[in-house]
């Protein structure tokens, strides 16, 4: 029965770590995605998965996000304003469902869109295809360099212009 009770409060304390985890990574990617500043309370308020976290813990992860640089914190209006001021790792998908996804989940559709390609395919046309917003054409052009240089995808030029591909295929050669 004791052993019971010790696999049971760990358990326990497990999932309120766990928990408290995606609380964090919560704030951080949707304060990442706010344009403007905004308080603790439209937080709260505008995104379901903070609605379980108290008013005093989305505050305390926004100041320790502040203090390590990614947030700016302005007193308005006798209240606490806070906005991303580093660039995010976070997106929004421009499907019906707004889905917030990171630039791995990114670089796996650009690798999916460019493996069914059945030619080379360009950055407007994989901009096109994508549906993620926010994303400036830089960043699709470094994620893409980043798979290029982990040999996942290959550069070809083709019409002065670049192109690309999957690493292997019959008509790369």
């Amino acid at each position: 029965m004791f052993h019971f009770y010790i696999c049971a409060k760990t358990k326990s304390t497990c999932i309120t770590e766990y928990s408290s985890t995606i609380i964090n990574k919560t704030i951080e990617k949707v304060i990442a995605l706010e344009d403007d500043y905004v308080t603790v309370e439209d937080l709260h308020n505008k995104y379901r998965e903070l609605r379980a976290a108290s008013l005093q813990k989305i505050a305390s992860v926004l100041s320790l996000l502040q203090s390590k640089g990614y947030v700016e914190k302005k007193v308005m209006y006798g209240k606490m304003w806070f906005k991303s001021i580093k660039p995010s790792n976070y997106f929004k998908s421009t499907n019906e469902q707004s889905q917030i996804v990171t630039k791995d989940e990114i670089k796996y559709r650009l690798f999916q869109i460019i493996n069914n390609a059945e030619e080379p395919v360009n950055i407007p046309n994989l901009m096109e295809k994508v549906n993620f917003s926010g994303i400036q054409v830089q960043q699709y052009g470094a994620m893409l360099g980043q798979m290029e240089k982990d040999g996942i995808i290959k550069k070809v030029k083709k019409d002065n212009k670049t192109y690309y591909c999957v690493q292997t295929g019959a008509w790369l050669s």
